[in-house]
């Protein structure tokens, strides 16, 4: 049995989508007036802040900690969020191409993100 295994260097972009021109910041004033209990998550650079009662997002997406991030020991730097969502602009959000699995992106990414 022969096992072969290849390297190839890619750019983000060339397999996965950017969609940070789609993410709308709200402030604290502004999320308040949206404020649901049960509502559509409010997403930051290291996870849900809050809830809202709109979405922007309604796919399977990766969001990854921009400023405003935390990179320490055990922060979540990287993760998938698989419903409808609203993402602020301190997280990168990412859809795959064809073929990528966006859960070995987020664990690939991860690690780099706590350096």
């Amino acid at each position: 049995m022969k096992i072969t295994t290849s390297t190839k260097r890619v750019k983000l972009g060339d397999i996965t989508n950017n969609l940070d021109s789609k993410r709308i910041p709200l402030n604290e004033r502004e999320r308040n007036k949206m404020k649901r209990e049960g509502g559509y998550p409010y997403i930051g650079a290291n996870g849900v802040l809050s809830y809202v009662d709109k979405y922007i997002f309604d796919e399977t997406i990766l969001c990854i900690a921009e400023d405003g991030g935390s990179w320490g020991y055990n922060q979540q730097c990287a993760f998938i969020v698989d419903e409808r969502c609203w993402v602020n602009n301190h997280a990168h959000v990412l859809t795959a191409k064809k073929d990528i699995s966006l859960k070995f992106l987020m664990y690939y990414l991860g690690p780099v993100c706590k350096l």
